[in-house]
């Protein structure tokens, strides 16, 4: 089974963006150029329209500003499209594409100087970053959202930078296989239209069945842009969408091999939680809020107040490192107390904090140690943080007895305090 996350796959984190500039950029393009056109958009107007957007200006690259996407790795802030599509391309069918391995060395073959079958390859890997640049643009300023929450909104940044770094890169490449296995038992073009001048048509009787070589969470990923290409195609906005169901009068094939079937997934919804997994979690949690959290909201001011600077200056890499030196040799010192102020040499039970922090070069399943007490480097204590901040959400989420989708939309000043409640606690321990 291929999977779509190949190599290392961005993560979607958290971003202090620009509300402002991202819609000021959107409604630039919308004055450039109407939803409707995007999709019969060439190469040199889908650069200029990808440079009103702040998203770079060369063909072949996705580039994403670094104030608005801090905290994503570099080199997904600059994704080389050519490279990811080649890169889902089986290795036996890639020495159609060994000339064009990236945009430079594509900039070098023009159409009429290519010889044979590099014309065509020339064309469906131009065509292919065409596409998928056309389609990023248009998600970036069009109605792209799916479901009840971004339904009609434009994508963030960072849903952006997953679709060009892996989730269409996959799919274009499986599309462009599956019409080179083709074109070689029938001998014709590679692409419905090349040899007329049409555009090419990428996702030609392309159908959702045609993912059954991805993994199943892959293909949960790359069916949720389906469903969005035919939102568009729906709208008018896109015309080489695949179909959203497979044809229904296409004959059963019976020679070759037999199609693995897939074991059935035996769900269990609405189990309760096991009673020693509630007590032991709930004197975790009470713990944690009761005896550990005022010290850790006073390291976490000193924290605050050293970071705080920074915002949009995560460029400044010797800076950054400078501060996070700061904190280690602030947390070294620093005096963890309960609420009672004594010292605590310990913890009552075992915390997982992450040591990638000040072990970089080790894998991640070979980071993560039981039981450090005290944190020691910045990621750590963030560790311990995100532990606290989750040991309220358990405290809450027991008290309500709240759904999924009521934690969900939980907003931080969701606690009040309620005087009624303060009288109340007060009756009861009269009355005892």
């Amino acid at each position: 089974m291929r999977s779509a996350s190949k190599n290392s796959s961005p993560t979607k984190l958290a971003m202090n963006l620009e509300p402002s500039l991202l819609t000021s950029t959107c409604d630039d393009a919308l004055r450039a150029t109407d939803l409707q056109s995007i999709q019969h958009l060439g190469v040199s107007e889908i650069v200029e329209l990808q440079s009103i957007l702040m998203h770079g200006n060369t063909f072949g690259i996705w580039e994403t500003p670094a104030h608005w996407a801090p905290f994503i790795q570099e080199g997904l802030r600059r994704i080389d499209l050519w490279r990811r599509i080649l890169s889902y391309i089986p290795v036996e069918h890639k020495a159609h594409f060994s000339l064009f391995s990236n945009a430079d060395s594509a900039k070098r073959y023009q159409i009429n100087r290519a010889q044979g079958g590099y014309a065509f390859a020339f064309q469906i890997l131009i065509g292919a970053v065409l596409f998928l640049k056309k389609y990023l643009v248009l998600c970036r300023i069009g109605p792209s959202g799916l479901g009840n929450r971004g339904n009609g909104a434009p994508l963030d940044v960072t849903t952006l930078i997953i679709i060009a770094y892996q989730h269409l890169p996959a799919l274009l490449a499986d599309s462009i296989t599956r019409h080179l296995i083709a074109s070689r038992s029938s001998q014709k073009s590679l692409f419905f239209g090349i040899e007329s001048s049409k555009p090419i048509k990428y996702f030609e009787g392309y159908t959702p069945f045609n993912l059954q070589t991805f993994s199943s969470s892959a293909r949960g990923c790359l069916l949720t842009e389906i469903k969005r290409m035919k939102k568009f195609r729906d709208l008018g906005f896109w015309h080489d969408a695949p179909l959203s169901k497979p044809h229904l009068n296409k004959p059963t094939a019976v020679a070759g091999s037999a199609e693995k079937v897939e074991a059935e997934k035996i769900s269990h919804p609405h189990l309760p939680l096991p009673d020693d997994f509630i007590a032991h979690m709930g004197t975790c949690s009470l713990w944690l809020t009761q005896e550990l959290s005022g010290s850790i909201l006073t390291a976490a001011d000193f924290v605050y107040s050293m970071f705080s600077n920074l915002e949009h200056e995560f460029s400044q890499l010797k800076k950054y490192h400078q501060y996070l030196h700061q904190v280690e040799k602030f947390l070294q010192n620093f005096k963890w107390t309960d609420s009672k102020g004594v010292e605590i040499g310990s913890l009552p039970f075992e915390l997982s904090l992450s040591k990638f922090g000040s072990n970089s070069h080790l894998k991640r399943k070979e980071v993560r140690v039981d039981n450090v007490w005290p944190p020691r480097n910045f990621s750590q204590f963030m560790g311990l943080m995100n532990t606290l901040q989750a040991a309220h959400l358990f405290i809450i989420s027991m008290s309500m007895a709240a759904r999924r989708s009521e934690l969900l939309h939980l907003q931080r000043d969701c606690l009040i305090h309620s005087k009624m409640a303060f009288r109340m606690q007060l009756a009861r321990l009269s009355s005892s």
